[in-house]
């Protein structure tokens, strides 16, 4: 979700549904923190126990001056700056609406990774429960600290080369084994 809100009012409440609606639908759920700097909160619905709040870096890993205060539970971070505009290339945009799907498609890459993979274990019967954790917000956001993100900062960063980089032979069991650990 790229867009946030001061607060959860009575003419939000929608949002809320929706978020528990999905969370019980076990979709992971991502949000923009917000873009005024630590002079304020994190925004709704980021800063929602059902949501991962996505923070922006500039092309290095370097915290976007723009994001809110750090928050335990709240502080994962990726490319938010300098994004190219899909409608008009000679424009870049900077945000951590702009952070949040890149995020969610980092979890979509790792999703799809381990969901192909597994299914060609020869006891996948055995280890599909643990498997499927992946696609929660729980096993995203162990996969995230573990294999995913480096500390820059108040924030985590996400590295998705450090993914592909072990893609190789046998990071599926490593995937596996953080996730039987949750």
């Amino acid at each position: 979700m790229s867009f946030g809100f001061e607060k959860l009012t009575k003419e939000l409440d929608c949002i809320k549904c929706a978020i528990r609606h999905a969370r019980s639908k076990e979709v992971v759920l991502f949000a923009a923190a917000r873009n005024n700097g630590g002079s304020m909160e994190i925004a709704y619905p980021a800063n929602h126990s059902d949501v991962i709040c996505i923070n922006s870096t500039d092309g290095d890993g370097n915290s976007s001056p723009f994001n809110p205060s750090r928050k335990e539970g709240k502080d994962f971070s990726t490319l938010g700056e300098g994004i190219v505009s899909h409608s008009d290339p000679a424009k870049c945009m900077s945000g951590t609406s702009y952070a949040t799907p890149i995020a969610a498609g980092m979890a979509a890459a790792v999703m799809d990774y381990m969901t192909q993979k597994s299914r060609g274990w020869p006891d996948y019967e055995t280890h599909r429960y643990e498997a499927e954790r992946i696609k929660t917000k729980d096993g995203i956001i162990a996969v995230f600290n573990t294999h995913f993100s480096d500390r820059r900062g108040d924030f985590k960063y996400l590295l998705p080369w450090k993914f592909f980089k072990k893609g190789g032979v046998g990071f599926d069991m490593v995937l596996l084994y953080t996730l039987q650990n949750l």
